[in-house]
């Protein structure tokens, strides 16, 4: 570009009143000064035209979005509406199966603290540990509960053959053996319990030690007869059978 083509792209970006006085000051400076300033006006108008296209660009994107998340929200209505529906159901199975109140309070909280499609098990896990509370289950819901799985209970029983009952009848007697047995060990436990607290055994912690050992499951296991009479002079059969049955002197 000559001398005088750069004089005019610099006298045109100013106002007409202003371009004889600019062109005499231009027509004094040296050709690499005007080349300087015509290199910089040809740079910032670059960056000026990158930038209105980038923002085109970004308002283009903003548009799209804004268009796909109204297109995606019947999609995703109806996905929060299904998830909603399991959810609800899964809590009404865990309200029979825990004697929890089926209200809409005790649902909002679990359903806030675990989030959507929470599990029986969870829910069960967060009472047992207390990361929540909930008002229990009244006794008409309790009756009906139980009203409802005799019903069903009944039903399956008519349309079940042979083999089938042959099996039930065999679950249930092991299952009721083991009620008896589980309750006869939880006597004996709360026997020993009170023995325990009359005594006065010492506490049985994860740092106990006998004979230079951690006085664990593993630990009582391996022991003879003579170790294992040492051990319950110290703690206590109520400490030690917690250990075994548990991995710690719960209820000590």
């Amino acid at each position: 570009m000559t001398r005088s083509e750069i004089i005019h792209v610099l006298l045109v970006r100013t106002a007409p009143v202003e371009r004889p006085q600019l062109r005499r000051t231009l027509e004094m400076k040296p050709t690499e000064e005007l080349e300087q300033m015509h290199r910089e006006i040809v740079l910032e108008e670059t960056e000026v035209e990158i930038s209105r296209v980038q923002a085109e660009r970004a308002a283009d994107r903003i548009f799209h979005d804004l268009h796909m998340d109204k297109a995606r929200q019947p999609q995703r209505e109806a996905e929060h509406k299904k998830q909603l529906a399991e959810d609800r159901k899964t809590f009404d199975q865990t309200c029979r199966q825990y004697h929890i109140g089926g209200t809409d309070a005790n649902f909002g909280l679990i359903r806030s603290t675990l989030g959507p499609g929470f599990t029986t098990f969870q829910i069960g896990q967060a009472l047992r540990s207390g990361a929540v509370h909930v008002s229990p289950a009244t006794p008409e819901e309790i009756q009906q509960w139980t009203r409802e799985a005799e019903e069903q209970r009944v039903q399956y029983l008519r349309n079940a053959d042979v083999v089938t009952l042959k099996n039930l009848v065999r679950q249930e007697t092991q299952q009721k053996r083991e009620r008896v047995a589980q309750a006869q060990l939880d006597a004996t436990q709360t026997s020993a319990k009170q023995r325990h607290d009359l005594h006065g055994y010492m506490p049985l912690t994860p740092e106990s030690r006998h004979r230079g050992n951690v006085v664990d499951a593993q630990y009582i296991k391996r022991l003879d007869a003579q170790g294992l009479r040492e051990l319950i002079r110290i703690y206590g059969d109520f400490q030690l059978t917690n250990v075994l049955r548990y991995g710690n002197a719960q209820g000590a």
